[in-house]
């Protein structure tokens, strides 16, 4: 998997890979005053490094240099006028340990990553310093014909040896959960190459090999212990842990589920992202201002914390899509974030997005609809009834996706106090082209605990066994009358003794111009008695007296 580049080269990537030395050869013809030394950098200093970039550096860094430049990024990269090439004769070959801590410095700041740093910067040994120089100057004997003209070993203490660690048996056995006897903890160590100085009943004094950098604490000789011993010796014993709570946090829990549960009836699948986006996506819901946003981001397409679920869910529907399905139906619930007044501000949201049809086709059903802006407004009165929120749904409004969605097909949630909770409605034509989605998909998105929104308490009532007893009736009313309010005005008249109220037809009368009439159906229940014919009726007359003196409705006799 590394680019072969010439046989020096080559000969320095096989030890780094051998025994994790990363080494660095430098044609010595191109060095000033034929010497290299270790330096800071110097102010405003530039270096042309091998991946052909020029970096700008700073007193900071780390560098390589010979008598008037930097010469290589220390345990980073080389540079690109002392690389070795084709006419290179005499070389001049650096085996090295770079303090980890600058390396990884370096590579940040740089944003420069390569096979050097990723080992310099978890650490490498005296051993593999002399062991990668020493089978570097073999191979180069070997395959390039080289001789050694001269050889500088510039540790500061050649003889300093690693420090010695006291292995406790009661710590062990505290960590691993049972007792393991000194002379098994002993040949374990043996056979790792770990020097046992001494021992007694309450544990060794051991001293690592020069090429284990990892061993430092007595926990990092546990581990060991664990590894070689097996892990599936170690016993397991559970405890019962009961972790303090409150009321609220309980009810979030079960109104999560509560969800949860709603998606998974109207057939979503449950999808779990990574939580970060490219800026081009965050850009789609947010101005910059307001993102929040990685300062060490591993990839570019993952550097802004997530503004809203919706982004990576129409990311999951055009995978899926990709692979000839043709419906797909994916709902999350997680956290997003955003700045708010100069702090970060996370909230806790539903979101959903689908696009298809309604229902695969049947013998019954050859061509079902196609999901639209109502079937998404239906799953988004489900879900809020589902966590027991209580709001309404109106045009417009600043929802977390607005930008995301129709100008036209859309509609805001509007929680207490009129507050935005959320939107959905189908997504917006421009980004259905953009993204490459199908122009009918749909978008849901609500926050389900935002601050101040009210939210409806379940109770638990007992099921009536008395009959229930229904009336169908038709008014005449302006066109402009929605629905709605008719029945929003029916059910505060009539109260709980109304069970239902649903409409079943809607008529236009050519003679009644600006007119429309409206049938719809009052089911009655009383919870201790059968109703009457009589008191049926009256509940009916009670409410178009209602409707008559709010919107000037006129009952239809035919």
């Amino acid at each position: 998997g590394i680019r072969p580049i010439n046989n020096i080269v080559d000969i320095t990537n096989y030890i780094l890979l051998e025994t994790g030395q990363p080494l660095h050869a430098f044609d010595a013809d191109k060095l000033e005053g034929g010497k290299i030394v270790v330096r800071r950098a110097r102010e405003k200093e530039k270096l042309l490094a091998l991946d052909g970039r020029t970096y700008d550096l700073d007193t900071d860094l780390l560098v390589i240099a010979d008598a008037g430049r930097a010469v290589a990024i220390a345990g980073v990269m080389g540079g690109e006028e002392t690389a070795v090439t084709a006419e290179t004769k005499n070389i001049l070959l650096e085996s090295a340990i770079f303090s980890r801590g600058l390396v990884r410095f370096a590579k940040n700041k740089l944003k420069l990553s390569s096979e050097s740093s990723y080992r310099f910067e978890r650490g490498v040994s005296r051993w593999s310093v002399q062991a990668g120089s020493d089978g570097a100057e073999a191979l180069i004997e070997e395959t390039a014909g080289g001789r050694i003209e001269a050889f500088s070993n510039v540790q500061s203490n050649p003889d300093e040896k690693v420090a010695s660690v006291t292995v406790r048996n009661s710590y062990i056995q505290g960590v691993l959960g049972e007792k393991v006897p000194v002379t098994e903890t002993a040949q374990i160590f043996q056979k790792l190459g770990v020097s046992v100085q001494s021992s007694n009943d309450e544990g060794l004094t051991v001293q690592p090999p020069q090429w284990r950098v990892d061993l430092e604490l007595e926990a990092d000789y546990a581990e060991e212990i664990a590894r070689v011993r097996g892990y599936s010796k170690i016993p397991s014993a559970g405890r019962m842990i009961r972790l303090p709570g409150s009321t609220g946090t309980a009810d979030k829990f079960h109104a999560l589920n509560r969800v949860r549960s709603a998606f998974s009836a109207l057939g979503f699948d449950e999808a779990l992202n990574y939580g970060l986006v490219s800026r081009e996506s965050a850009a789609a819901v947010l101005p910059e201002d307001s993102w929040v946003e990685l300062e060490n981001p591993l990839a570019s397409d993952h550097s802004v914390l997530r503004p809203a679920l919706a982004i990576e869910l129409l990311a999951n529907l055009k995978s899926n899509l990709s692979y000839q399905k043709k419906e797909a139906r994916f709902f999350e619930t997680g956290t997003v974030f955003r700045k708010e007044g100069g702090k970060v501000t996370e909230r806790l949201r539903a979101g959903a997005v689908a696009a298809g049809k309604v229902a695969d086709a049947t013998w019954q059903v050859k061509k079902p609809s196609d999901i639209d802006f109502y079937w998404i407004k239906g799953a988004a009165e489900e879900a809020l009834k589902r966590a027991g929120i209580a709001a309404d749904f109106a045009a417009g409004g600043d929802s977390p996706v607005s930008k995301l969605l129709h100008p036209v097909y859309s509609m805001a949630v509007m929680g207490a106090g009129k507050k935005v909770l959320g939107g959905f409605g189908v997504i917006h034509p421009a980004l259905a082209k953009k993204w490459d989605l199908p122009s009918g998909a749909v978008i849901l998105e609500i926050d389900l605990f935002a601050p101040d929104s009210d939210s409806n308490e379940e109770s638990i009532r007992k099921i009536s066994l008395l009959p229930e007893i229904e009336r169908d009736c038709s008014f005449w009313m302006k066109k402009d009358v929605a629905w709605e309010v008719v029945r929003s005005e029916v059910e505060s008249v009539l109260g709980s003794i109304l069970k239902a109220c649903r409409v079943f037809d809607v008529y236009a009368d050519p003679a009644k111009p600006g007119h429309k009439s409206l049938s719809f159906t009052l089911t009655f229940q009383h919870a201790e008695k059968t109703l009457s014919d009589d008191e049926a009726n009256t509940l009916r007359d009670k409410a178009a007296a209602a409707l008559a003196k709010k919107f000037g409705a006129e009952l239809r006799k035919k």
